[in-house]
């Protein structure tokens, strides 16, 4: 179990550039930061029986998008200083049997790129309860299956997104 403290940031959980990855049964909350996992570049990524909840309303970054379980790409040293910046896709994420409580969103991100996609990305059988925005954001995925999920009093279900207007994503 990971509960950040009350003023905490960054995100409790930071993966970057890495293979074979499973995260099972944990229970990451708290803390003021955008994300409670945050991933970016991971091939061969397992999130099985994971928790992840209660995340601050307010951001000590003051920002809008925020995903209990961030998926990304590197490709802005603002979001991941210190990593490669060479714009690798996540592929191969399965994230199953989870359950995402009284966060701001569940899975996904918000940044794209031109011409690139995550591949093979899996979100199964996860149960989202108290989400306050978007529990699924799939921004360019590519060969997706999101299927057997739960959504109970969520601001909404699942987005598919494949481009945007706003300059900072």
């Amino acid at each position: 179990t990971f509960t950040a403290a009350p003023t905490h940031y960054p995100a409790p959980i930071r993966l970057m550039h890495a293979k074979n990855i499973t995260l099972q049964g944990l229970t990451v909350g708290g803390g003021v930061g955008d994300h409670l996992i945050e991933t970016a570049a991971l091939q061969n990524f397992l999130v099985d029986g994971c928790t992840l909840q209660n995340m601050s309303v307010a951001s000590s970054t003051d920002n809008k998008t925020r995903e209990a379980l961030q998926l990304d790409l590197a490709v802005h040293d603002s979001i991941y200083p210190g990593c490669h910046q060479d714009g690798t896709m996540m592929q191969n994420v399965t994230i199953q049997n989870c359950t995402f409580r009284n966060v701001s969103r569940g899975v996904g991100g918000h940044s794209l790129l031109l011409n690139a996609y995550h591949e093979n990305i899996k979100i199964l059988n996860n149960t989202f309860t108290d989400v306050r925005e978007e529990c699924i954001i799939a921004g360019n995925y590519y060969n997706c299956e999101i299927s057997g999920n739960i959504i109970k009093n969520c601001g909404s279900g699942i987005v598919f997104q494949y481009a945007k207007s706003n300059k900072k994503t």
